[in-house]
């Protein structure tokens, strides 16, 4: 949950790993980049959209919060989804 995203959910479609984020949906692509990151894309939106998507879990592999970059205004400023409601 982000104050001003809303809720981020995460996705497999057809095989591909997504994450749907916003009051008004937007679907990012992610593709593996490194470990616990990907590449996250959006070429609905905006061919040129490059970020990156990060999760963090707990010691015991669950995930504790998701940082989405380029979402934010502010250039390489990550907006945080802190998981809820489990």
């Amino acid at each position: 949950m982000n104050d001003i995203y809303g809720t981020a959910t995460v996705a497999d479609v057809n095989g591909s790993l997504t994450v749907t984020v916003g009051k008004r949906p937007a679907t990012i692509n992610l593709s593996p980049w490194d470990g616990n990151t990907f590449a996250a894309t959006r070429p609905a939106y905006d061919p040129v959209f490059d970020g990156r998507a990060m999760f963090n879990t707990g010691s015991d592999g669950t995930i504790r919060y998701l940082n989405i970059t380029t979402l934010g205004e502010e250039p390489g400023r990550p907006e945080t989804f802190d998981r809820t409601g489990v």
